[in-house]
């Protein structure tokens, strides 16, 4: 790697904040990258510089854009991504899941971190080409050893051609359809796949054991979310919401077992498909339009029932209007586009639209209690009380939740009534 560098020194050198060497970096640009291989042909490496981007979305990673200077200062920088897993709790949830106490305290261990980013390297390492589903290109992978090795995915830069969603703001009924035909050609690679590897490769990293934790939230957020509202808006669901909560480890087995009922289909779901990791195509002026660029961090990756990565998009990424009439307009046509996809393949199809529909309503009840406990994140950025535009999103956000709650409890009444009783 020597030949690459103006300063041969500079090949030992650390990304700062990591133990990552510059000698890894351009080692697997060269090997992977063909247009920064093109540069490094006619230039040298003058300096790589690491800027972290990962402020107000990771959780569990610390994300770094790594801008790459070569001697001939005719040939453009080079950019890419680097994100490092650590289990220490970060900046944008230290003060909603720890109230202000220190952000490097630990509320992932070493073993659960190394789990997740493993998986994600071996999802990079084994499917990085899936037809005509889009997705970053990746580099190079690392895998995490416990207290031996630091784990690391190198991949592209994709912020001058794309950008993400702002929490606050939703996406149109447009976009959705985009995110749902990705989510179409995602599920259709897994059900046609000659193989079913994948369904014991890949984890959960969410269990339910952990359910009492994120109650928790989720009963504080509640708090929360009903000082933004009128009670005229909440009081008639609260008990529905603690008896849901209550419930929510049944919800949560219940879910889990949707796959084995007879005709139902499993995939292999994203897992965590919100604003953060989807990245839209954006304008001359850089404002995002309707198609989707690429969907982003398979950190959550593992199997489950088809309805999964739909219901969390719409639960957390939509307002209430365009969630139902995503339900009642698009999901009869992916499920359409879906089983087309699979019998073109030759792959019998046998699950009807009433199976696929339900699983999506049960998936919705769990998303709903998920996005109130994740909703602590948000409500961080919406702490400026002296401004009416922040409070009007905050009503909007505090809306959503209260939407989704009131629809989860009527799912609930029709397919589980026995839910909507607190059980003690």
């Amino acid at each position: 790697m020597e030949k690459y560098f103006v300063n041969i020194e500079d090949i030992n050198k650390t990304i700062k904040g990591t133990l990552t060497k510059q000698q890894w970096i351009a080692q697997c640009l060269v090997k992977n990258c063909p247009s920064f291989l093109e540069k490094v042909k006619e230039s040298k490496i003058l300096a790589i510089t690491e800027t972290e981007i990962g402020c107000q979305k990771g959780f569990i990673s610390r994300v770094y854009r790594l801008t790459i200077d070569f001697d001939d200062i005719d040939t453009e920088p080079f950019k890419c991504v680097l994100k490092i897993p650590t289990s220490t709790l970060l900046s944008s949830c230290d003060q909603a899941m720890k109230a202000g106490e220190d952000s490097d305290d630990e509320f992932i261990t070493p073993q659960e971190v190394a789990m997740v980013h493993n998986q994600e390297c071996k999802f990079y390492n084994s499917y990085s080409k899936i037809n005509d589903f889009k997705m970053g290109k990746v580099y190079g992978t690392q895998d995490i050893i416990v207290n031996v090795q630091e784990g690391r995915i190198l991949m592209e830069d994709l912020s001058s051609n794309g950008t993400n969603l702002d929490t606050f703001r939703t996406f149109n009924i447009y976009q959705v359809e985009s995110v749902f035909n990705q989510i179409v050609e995602f599920q259709t690679f897994f059900i046609t796949s000659f193989t079913e590897d994948w369904k014991q490769n890949f984890n959960s990293i969410l269990n339910v054991k952990d359910l009492p934790f994120f109650a928790k939230f989720a009963l504080d957020n509640w708090e929360k979310i009903k000082t933004f509202l009128p009670s005229s808006m909440y009081s008639d669901i609260e008990d529905h919401f603690f008896a849901m909560i209550s419930n929510w480890e049944d919800i949560f087995i219940h879910n889990n077992n949707l796959i084995y009922r007879p005709s139902a289909l499993s995939v292999l779901a994203h897992g965590d498909l919100y604003s953060n990791n989807v990245i839209f195509k954006i304008d001359e002026s850089g404002n995002p339009v309707n198609e989707v660029s690429a969907i982003i961090d398979f950190q959550g990756i593992h199997e489950n029932n088809v309805g999964y990565d739909i219901s969390k998009l719409l639960f957390f990424c939509t307002s209430p209007d365009v969630r139902h009439e995503a339900e009642r307009k698009l999901l009869p046509k992916i499920y359409k586009k879906l089983k087309k996809n699979v019998l073109s393949k030759g792959i019998q199809f046998d699950m009807s639209y009433e199976l696929y529909y339900e699983t999506y309503l049960f998936s919705s009840i769990h998303f709903a209690l998920a996005d109130i406990a994740h909703i602590g994140f948000s409500l961080e950025q919406y702490n400026q009380n002296d401004d009416y535009i922040w409070k009007e999103r905050r009503f909007n956000l505090a809306n959503r939740i209260c939407k989704g709650i009131r629809d989860a409890s009527d799912i609930a009444r029709v397919y589980k009534p026995d839910w909507l009783s607190l059980k003690i």
